[in-house]
C-alpha cells in the first residue's frame, strides 16, 4: 500500500509571528516518518479580497489524500475537497478583538464557512471547542481537541530557588496577558520581573509608581526564550484569555514553578502543575506568588507534578492524535 499524502497549508510567513509553524514543525517531524508530507506557504498575508482569490487559487493547485489547514487561513477550507479536508481552529480571540460589520465579516469568513466546509476540525483546549460551537452551533463530535505540543528547544537544568529575590519571568505584554494587575501585585515582593515583549509609556509609569525592578527582551530567538526559562525561578502567566496557554507546559518542562490563572484553558493545560490565582484579583495573585516563594515544598510538588504534565504534550503523543485523525478520515 502506497503511503498517504498530507498536505500542510501555512499562513504566509511573517517575522516575529511563528508559533503556529512551531507547533506544526514538531508535529511534520513525526508525521512524515510513514507520511509523504508537503508544506504550502499561501503568497499573500491580508485578507483584502484580492488577496484572499490568489490564495484560494494557489491552494486549489494542490493534490493531496489529506489537506491540513493548521490555522489562520480558515477560509481556504473552502477551496479544498471537504472530505479531505481537516481545520485546525488555535482560538475564537479575533472575535473578541472586533465589532459590528468587521466581526459579522471575519465570522463568517474565518469560522461559519470554514468549519462548515471541513471534514473535521480540531483546536487546541476544550474551551476552544466549546467556543467554535458556541459561534457555529457545529456538532460536538466533528471537533476533536488535540493540545498543542512542548516546545523541543526548552531544556531543564538544575537551579538553586532564590526566595531572597527571584526572577519572575512573564511572557506576552498583550492586555490579555494581565501585565499591570501583576506588577501590582509584586508591589513590595522583592523581585525581578523579566518581560518578554515591547512596554507603553503606561506600562513603564506602573512599573515606576509599584517600584517593582523589572529587565525587559523583545524580538528575541527560540533559544533565547528557552535560556529565559532555564534563568528564571517562576514563570508568572495570569493570563486572561488564551487558546491555551504555552508558557505553562514549557514552564513545566525548564523545571520551574508556574502561577496562573485558574481560568479555562489555562486550569485545564496546568492541571495540578501550577499555582492557580484568580487573575481578575490583584490580592489572589500576590498571595500566589508569596506562597510558591514562602514554601519550598510546595514548589518541589508543583515542579515534580510539572513533569508529569508534560508527557500530554509531548510531540511523539500529539503527532500520534493526529495521524490517528488522518486514518479515520482516510477509513
Amino acid at each position: 500500500m502506497s503511503q498517504i499524502k498530507v498536505s500542510y497549508i501555512f499562513r504566509h510567513p511573517r517575522a516575529y509571528f511563528f508559533s503556529i509553524e512551531k507547533v506544526f514543525k514538531q508535529i511534520i517531524s513525526v508525521v512524515e516518518r510513514k507520511t509523504v508530507v508537503v508544506e504550502i506557504y499561501v503568497p499573500y498575508e491580508r485578507i483584502r479580497p484580492l488577496e484572499l482569490l490568489k490564495n484560494i487559487q494557489f491552494v486549489k493547485k494542490y493534490k493531496a489524500d489529506v489537506f491540513h489547514i493548521t490555522g489562520d487561513v480558515h477560509y481556504l477550507a473552502m477551496a479544498l475537497p471537504k472530505q479531505k479536508t481537516i481545520l485546525t481552529i488555535h482560538d475564537c480571540v479575533f472575535l473578541e478583538d472586533t465589532k459590528g460589520l468587521k466581526r459579522i465579516f471575519l465570522k463568517l469568513l474565518l469560522l461559519t464557512l470554514p468549519v462548515r466546509h471541513a471534514s473535521f476540525i480540531t483546536t487546541i483546549s476544550q474551551k476552544s471547542k466549546e467556543e467554535i460551537i458556541e459561534h457555529t452551533g457545529c456538532q460536538s463530535n466533528k471537533i476533536q481537541v488535540i493540545h498543542n505540543p512542548v516546545g523541543e528547544s526548552i531544556y531543564y537544568v538544575p537551579r538553586t530557588f532564590n526566595a531572597a529575590k527571584p526572577i519572575i519571568l512573564f511572557l506576552g505584554t498583550k492586555d490579555t496577558k494581565n501585565l499591570h494587575r501583576s506588577i501590582e501585585a509584586l508591589n513590595g515582593i522583592n523581585c525581578q520581573l523579566d518581560i518578554v515583549g515591547p512596554l507603553t509609556d503606561l506600562d513603564l509609569t506602573i512599573l515606576k509608581e509599584n517600584k517593582v525592578s523589572f529587565s525587559q527582551s523583545i524580538n528575541i530567538s527560540e533559544q533565547e526564550i528557552a535560556d529565559k526559562y532555564a534563568e528564571c525561578d517562576i514563570v508568572l502567566f495570569p493570563s486572561i484569555y488564551e487558546g491555551f496557554g504555552l508558557p505553562i507546559i514549557e514552564g513545566n518542562k525548564a523545571g520551574r514553578v508556574v502561577v496562573t490563572s485558574n481560568l479555562p484553558p489555562m486550569n485545564e493545560i496546568a492541571a495540578d502543575a501550577a499555582c492557580l490565582v484568580d487573575p481578575y484579583s490583584i490580592t489572589s495573585i500576590k498571595e500566589g506568588i508569596e506562597k510558591v516563594i514562602a514554601l519550598p515544598t510546595y514548589r518541589e510538588l508543583l515542579i515534580e507534578a510539572g513533569f508529569r504534565n508534560i508527557r500530554r504534550f509531548e510531540p511523539e503523543y500529539i503527532a500520534c492524535q493526529y495521524k490517528a485523525l488522518y486514518q479515520k478520515m482516510l477509513s
